[in-house]
Order: structure tokens, then C-alpha cells, then sequence
């Protein structure tokens, strides 16, 4: 019911905001004014100098590797990833813990998502550079900010 009315606000009135999805960031939850939660400079935060959350080092967080967090090999349960139009653009899958292993709508994996040690994740691409970060929202579900702050979607 959610997505339909979030649908219909884009469809009819042309609204991109989502009742419990703020796009504000409180300075302690961005990553540009708080170190602590900056993979750039907490290496226990990034999978480049953490291999436990490295799913290139770690096979138990490796969808090749493990086929119960492979939604093309199993059935698997997520947050649908929506961008500031409203579209399903992908999922974020529960690898541990720690980690979510980030998929598009083409379930093809994207990435990874560290946990930032504060209630959100840091998201990194294939290559381990880093993307952005998820932050909690009042859904229930987190933002997405590129690296910049600037609000790219949310999760359900």
C-alpha cells in the first residue's frame, strides 16, 4: 500500500517525498563532519582494510560462494531499494551482521554495504571504491546519499 501511494504522489501531483523519508542528514550521521563513520578514515569500517567485511576474503559474505544470500539462487528477503522517483531500482541482502550485499533490479550484485558502527551502513561498489552511505529513516528503512550528501533514494 505504501508504494502505490508513493506511486500516485509522483504520478498525479509530481511529489518526490516520501511520508518518513527525510532527506536531511544530522551532522553526527554524515560521514563528511563525523571520522568515526568515514571509511576513508576508520579502516575498521572499510572492507579495503577489513577482510571480515570484504566479501572478495570472507566466502560466508560472498553470494558466489554462498547460496542462501543469492536471490538468484534463493529465495531471499531484503529491502527493495527505490530511487527519488519512486522506482525499484534494487535490494540490499543481509550477508551478517555487518554486512549487506547490494543488488539491482537486474540481480546483479552491485556491491557491499559496511556497517558504519552507528546504525547505518557504508556502501561500496565491486571495486571496493566507496559510494555512499544508508542512513536510518523514520520508515523503518534507510536513505541512500552518494559520498557528496546529496539523497539518491531509500529503502522498504
Amino acid at each position: 500500500m505504501k508504494r502505490l501511494l508513493q506511486a500516485a504522489l509522483i504520478a498525479v501531483l509530481g511529489i518526490h517525498t516520501f511520508p518518513g523519508v527525510s532527506q536531511d542528514i544530522p551532522t553526527n550521521r554524515n560521514p563528511k563532519y563525523n571520522s568515526s563513520i568515514n571509511p576513508k578514515y576508520n579502516s575498521s569500517i572499510n572492507p579495503t582494510y577489513n577482510s571480515s567485511i570484504n566479501p572478495k576474503y570472507n566466502s560466508s559474505i560472498n553470494p558466489k560462494y554462498n547460496s542462501s544470500i543469492n536471490p538468484k539462487l534463493s529465495q531471499v528477503s531484503g529491502l527493495y531499494l527505490f530511487n527519488g522517483d519512486g522506482e525499484s531500482v534494487g535490494m540490499f541482502v543481509r550477508a551478517d551482521s555487518s554486512v549487506l550485499n547490494w543488488y539491482s533490479s537486474g540481480l546483479e550484485l552491485r556491491g557491499m554495504a559496511a556497517s558504519n558502527e552507528d546504525g547505518g551502513f557504508n556502501l561500496f561498489d565491486d571495486d571496493g571504491e566507496w559510494q555512499g552511505y544508508l542512513l536510518k529513516n523514520d520508515s523503518g528503512g534507510y536513505n541512500m546519499f552518494d559520498i557528496e550528501g546529496e539523497w539518491k533514494g531509500f529503502t522498504t
